[in-house]
């Protein structure tokens, strides 16, 4: 275990806040134990089979990428943030995780105004479906009480349109471009073959955006081409 975290200020201010959420299983009762007590090796165990069991939580995943970079592991330690990230919306670690992927010369982390409206939009899309439909009903409501009177304005119908269009696009999960970080140094091949031709080689811990798949590979866009690796180099987010 490293003796110096490179854990931001920040972060740990984040992770400490979120310390409070109740987490009633006694699995990460332990696991937070073990951390405070610095035991972050056997933390992790728990936390990360905790993970396995969908009982993530942001002040989990904000322990987790601290264990990770103090380890020195910074693909890991940038895959908890990201998932972190995109339960929480926070833009403070889009920097953070820029900061490391500049530590390591790795690709795919830039900021970008469309990627943190979207990530913020999926993650209130629940909130904003309910007020949009509240909204369309209650515009419902007043067009059905005005046609007999011959009363309704005519930006009404118009209105309720539009509310009807930014409902179906809210409710798209497309909206969020499928990414995934390369966990293993691995070739870029032109086909999904291993016959194919290699194209170039890269590090872990590229942030990619995913394109589609095959039966044993992944096709991902990588310096605005379309590339391929298999899908035990890529951990999906």
């Amino acid at each position: 275990m490293k003796g110096k975290f490179k854990l931001t200020i920040l972060i740990l201010f984040y992770l400490g806040g979120f310390a409070t959420v109740a987490e009633p299983a006694e699995q990460l009762k332990k696991a937070d134990s073990l951390f405070m007590a610095k035991k972050y090796t056997s933390a992790f165990d728990l936390y990360a089979s905790a993970y396995s069991d969908g009982q993530a939580s942001p002040a989990m995943l904000l322990k987790m990428a601290f264990i990770k970079e103090g380890l020195g592991d910074d693909t890991q330690a940038l895959y908890y943030l990201n998932k972190y990230y995109s339960v929480t919306a926070d833009r403070a670690v889009l920097t953070k995780m820029q900061e490391l992927a500049n530590e390591n010369q790795l690709s795919g982390y830039e900021v970008e105004d469309r990627h943190f409206f979207l990530n913020a939009l999926t993650k209130y899309h629940l909130v904003i479906q309910l007020t949009l439909v509240a909204i369309i009903l209650l515009l419902t409501v007043v067009i059905i009480r005005s046609k007999p009177k011959g009363e309704l304005p005519i930006g009404v119908p118009v209105i309720q349109i539009l509310l009807l269009a930014v409902l179906l696009t809210v409710s798209n999960k497309w909206l969020l471009p499928k990414q995934a970080i390369i966990t293993e140094a691995t070739f870029l091949m032109s086909a999904p073959s291993a016959a194919s031709e290699p194209i170039g080689h890269v590090q872990n811990g590229h942030l990619v955006e995913i394109i589609g798949r095959t039966e044993a590979w992944t096709c991902i866009k990588w310096e605005g081409k379309d590339v391929y690796v298999r899908h035990a180099k890529l951990r999906t987010l």
